[in-house]
């Protein structure tokens, strides 16, 4: 049997890629570990240690009037690097589940991760993860996929808030303006190799602040875009929004919005089910914490 150059070279890079991923787990593991021994050999050595927790749950009423939460908690050890900014490495844990039952939805995931931030005021870093996750709740016939998966992801994250309301610890006067701006873009394997950009950006007015609750007002721009033209990473939707945060050190708050949006006129590798334009409810519950520097 002769083999040619086409079948070889799918193998070679399955080869590398596998390569690849078990020399990176091992060198997080080795990093992660090595600090996690004592805490006084890790002050030596420059390491730090951090956790991040975050969920998130949203109620849309355009998605079958489901309700989508996700959660996730990362722990790691950072180490500065003079002249460039801040290297992590951790462990991350992901769960996600809906309403509907829709796979893509309800999942468990554990990720080894590296990430390195350049700034210190703006945020922004360079990321990759290896993951390891599990679909959880699922309709067997509806299912496309093995209950099993890993995957390769890496990408860039930006975010910069401006909130001079925030900074007074007792009090600020109303309509105090603030904004936000967060945006990535990620390198998905499992997804066909895509590649997807995303960017939120709020213009607000802090409408009440007392000691540390706080009541906003505020405008926010979701966009979508993604190299394999999928309709639902291709699109995007303006809203206005009211948020309430009872307790601004647990970073809690709830929100609602009412979106006005619109499908690009691109054609991927599914048909568009949905109208062009939409309209959206969405109430949210969000959470964010941090520990260690």
């Amino acid at each position: 049997m002769r083999l040619c150059t086409r079948d070889i070279a799918p193998f070679l890079h399955d080869l590398a890629r596998a390569a690849g991923r078990t020399a990176f787990g091992l060198a997080l593991l080795w990093t992660i570990l090595s600090g996690i021994f004592t805490e006084s050999a890790a002050q030596e050595s420059g390491l730090r240690f951090f956790a991040e927790a975050y969920d998130e749950t949203i109620y849309q009423r355009r998605e079958g009037r489901n309700t989508v939460t996700m959660a996730q908690l990362y722990e790691g050890v950072r180490k500065p690097v003079p002249g460039v900014g801040l290297w992590d490495s951790y462990v991350k844990i992901r769960y996600g589940s809906d309403a509907n039952k829709d796979f893509w939805n309800n999942r468990g995931e554990v990720m080894l991760g590296t990430r390195l931030r350049f700034f210190e005021k703006v945020y922004l870093a360079l990321y990759g993860e290896y993951v390891r996750g599990e679909y959880i709740a699922y309709d067997e016939e509806a299912m496309p996929y093995a209950p099993s998966y890993e995957d390769w992801r890496g990408g860039l994250i930006f975010w910069h808030g401006w909130d001079p309301g925030g900074w007074a610890p007792r009090g600020a006067l109303p309509f105090t303006p603030w904004s936000e701006t967060y945006a990535d873009i990620n390198y998905l394997e499992k997804d066909d190799q895509n590649i997807i950009g995303y960017i939120e950006s709020k213009l607000g007015l802090q409408l009440l602040r007392l000691h540390k609750t706080r009541l906003d007002l505020y405008g926010v721009v979701y966009a979508y875009y993604d190299r394999n033209a999928d309709f639902w990473n291709n699109h995007a939707a303006a809203a206005p929004g009211i948020r309430f945060t009872p307790w601004s050190d647990l970073d809690l708050n709830f929100r609602v919005e009412y979106l006005w949006g619109t499908y690009y006129q691109r054609s991927g590798r599914y048909e568009n089910p949905y109208e062009r334009n939409y309209q959206d409810l969405r109430i949210g519950l969000f959470f964010w914490y941090g520990w260690g520097d």
